[in-house]
């Protein structure tokens, strides 16, 4: 199995950094205990939904106007 991540230097850019860790330390902890996963792979799964969480909240940008 992969090595743990390292929830600080894994934040994406442009997203508040306390934002981030409590949604990403929420979502490991319910896959954690409710879902019996190991702990490394609750987090690799917690990352993946949360970037794909907040980068739907984005607002999307054009350029050129």
């Amino acid at each position: 199995m992969s090595k743990p991540i390292d929830q600080r230097a894994a934040i994406p850019h442009g997203i508040e950094p306390d934002v981030w860790l409590e949604a990403f330390e929420e979502r490991a902890a319910i896959m954690e205990h409710d879902s019996g996963l190991p702990r490394q792979q609750a987090e690799w799964q917690a990352w993946h939904i949360c970037l794909a969480e907040f980068r739907s909240r984005r607002p999307t940008t054009t350029t050129g106007h």
